[in-house]
């Protein structure tokens, strides 16, 4: 039974596929008589790389998880340290999708990594293509932190001088810098 094509089962081979292989997004399987199998694969493409206790994963814009990944830096792919102590890997919903909101709406400066501090309740930061660092917080809204530093580095790129260390968005409506 297992050389015929009439005994083939399409929905068990999809799911011991996907069920095996989590970088598959999506499989379709099915026969067209007398003799041809037809398998169509779709891969995940991943978003970043999400690093927890030492154990670095990819990860795609549905939090779906699979790897293992090299802890790298640049610009291909977004890149989170996340350095809180956990007893397991996982990925938080709200940090993610904040941050995807971040790397979706930020064209300049440009991410170079995304950095959860080990003792952060609501903070993370970004780390720029530029001098300085971003620092955003869960507790406001994304859309209006980002509002606010569009409008600050607006003002601020004619000021040659203008050279900070990081810029702080955690405090609704307004920025501060160092």
């Amino acid at each position: 039974t297992q050389k015929n094509i009439i005994f083939f089962n399409a929905d068990t081979l999809e799911a011991d596929l996907l069920s095996a292989n989590p970088v598959l997004k999506s499989i379709q399987a099915g026969k067209h008589l007398p003799h041809r199998l037809i398998v169509d694969i779709v891969e995940r493409k991943p978003a970043g790389i999400w690093c927890a206790n030492n154990d670095c994963r990819y990860f795609d814009d549905e939090m779906q998880t699979w790897g293992p990944a090299v802890r790298s830096s640049g610009f291909l792919l977004l890149t989170v340290e996340d350095n809180r102590p956990r007893e397991s890997f996982g990925i938080d919903t709200d940090f993610f999708r904040a941050i995807l909101e971040v790397a979706a709406d930020l064209s300049k400066p440009t991410i170079k990594s995304v950095v959860i501090p080990e003792n952060s309740f609501d903070e993370f930061r970004i780390y720029t293509d530029k001098d300085f660092y971003l620092i955003f917080s869960l507790g406001t809204s994304i859309k209006n932190q980002l509002d606010v530093l569009n409008i600050f580095l607006e003002e601020k790129s004619k000021d040659p001088n203008f050279n900070p260390q990081y810029i702080d968005l955690r405090i609704e409506g307004r920025v501060y810098f160092k």
